[in-house]
């Protein structure tokens, strides 16, 4: 009896590292709900940044998280965004055996441009596509169904995509303004001017605008100079929320924007197109006001 239990517990220690799922952490849950929607039930996803509420440039990382990354080995994934977004990162790369996907470095975007890869969709299929070469390399009986999982992805980021190439035509050269560069990769591809890029700076890197660039926001939208307000839900200070209640009372709409989903259940694409929905709606707003 002693024997048998023995045998099966042998078993079990050398069936369990084969069944074990691809354990995926992603620095944010953008990427979590991302790496979610491929995997599915092949992998176990941990986002470390998952609160809405939190701002991305003042977090920190637990122990949990240290020891957590500690023990992947080579098949598990961490995902991170790059080009200085979450900087808090890349100490965590030198402590796992984990693969490490780089958005920033895949898309060849460097430290000082707009690290918000995940409004650029061109951007984010290129890293669905990696990640799921990747999924396939650690578990290659699994490839059918990764395979499909992505196929679903882009097939709903195409739907958008076309969306936002119908909204191009119907609202080139618009101009719209907002707080933090939050959305401007999409705000771009819909072929949106955008303004006071200068005063964005400013606030995405906790620098103070200057008294002229206040001035000058704060005008463009009183006197109606852009159609909307884009505005960081996740980043506000007195200087945004005065922003914000200046677009109230000048009856310019505002579309609110994060930086993180607003829980680790959220899909991603749904979201983004969500906003797409958003930005649309506020341009049919104030065109019929106009």
């Amino acid at each position: 009896m002693r024997l048998k239990i023995l045998l099966a517990s042998l078993l079990l220690c050398c069936v369990s590292p084969l069944m074990a799922k691809v354990q995926i952490i992603a620095a944010e849950n953008t990427y979590g709900s991302i790496a979610k929607a491929l995997g599915g039930s092949e992998v176990q996803v941990t986002s470390i940044m998952n609160n809405p509420n939190e701002d991305p440039h003042a977090f920190t990382v637990s122990p949990e998280i240290h020891t957590l990354l500690s023990k992947l080995g080579p098949h598990d994934i961490f995902i991170m965004n790059g080009a200085g977004y979450d900087s808090w990162a890349i100490p965590l790369v030198s402590n796992t055996h984990a693969y490490i996907i780089n958005n920033a470095e895949l898309n060849q975007v460097l430290p000082g441009k707009n690290p918000h890869l995940w409004y650029d969709l061109a951007k984010v299929t290129k890293f669905a596509k990696l990640l799921t070469a990747q999924l396939i390399m650690a578990e290659p009986t699994k490839q059918a169904f990764f395979t499909e999982n992505l196929h679903r992805f882009l097939q709903q980021a195409k739907k958008i995509q076309q969306s936002i190439e119908a909204l191009h035509k119907q609202y080139l050269h618009y101009p719209v303004i907002a707080t933090e560069p939050v959305a401007d990769y999409l705000t771009r591809d819909l072929g949106l001017d955008m303004h006071a890029q200068s005063f964005q700076q400013h606030i995405m890197n906790d620098t103070p605008p200057s008294a002229q660039e206040r001035i000058d926001f704060v005008n463009q939208i009183n006197q109606h100079k852009v159609m909307i307000l884009i505005y960081n839900r996740q980043v506000i200070n007195p200087v945004t929320k005065k922003i914000f209640l200046t677009a109230v009372a000048a009856h310019v709409p505002v579309v609110g924007v994060g930086e993180l989903l607003s829980s680790d259940t959220e899909d991603f694409l749904g979201a983004y197109e969500k906003t797409v929905d958003q930005i649309r709606q506020a341009l049919r707003q104030d065109n019929a006001r106009a």
